[in-house]
């Protein structure tokens, strides 16, 4: 039986230490009219509240070029490596 944690694998009542990603936690208010707009997405797509969080403020800082956005490969790309 494997059990994913957030900090171990539990694999036949053993521990094995794992390698998470660092998150920084913040808390901040938050408009009702918005909390009502991510409820809604949550209960109409299953995207958990801090992931819209997350993927809101990515695409912000994207657009200010604070960040880079994560590549994605064209279908063009990919045509090169298909074999015959």
């Amino acid at each position: 039986m494997i059990v994913l944690t957030s900090y171990y694998v539990l694999i036949h009542n053993e521990r094995i230490c794992l390698m998470t990603r660092i998150r920084k936690l913040f808390t901040f208010p938050l408009d009702p009219e918005l909390a009502v707009g991510l409820r809604h997405i949550k209960a109409r797509d299953g995207i958990p509240l801090a992931e819209q969080v997350r993927r809101g403020i990515r695409l912000w800082l994207e657009s200010k070029g604070v960040i880079e956005g994560k590549r994605k490969r064209s279908v063009g790309a990919l045509e090169g490596r298909r074999r015959p």
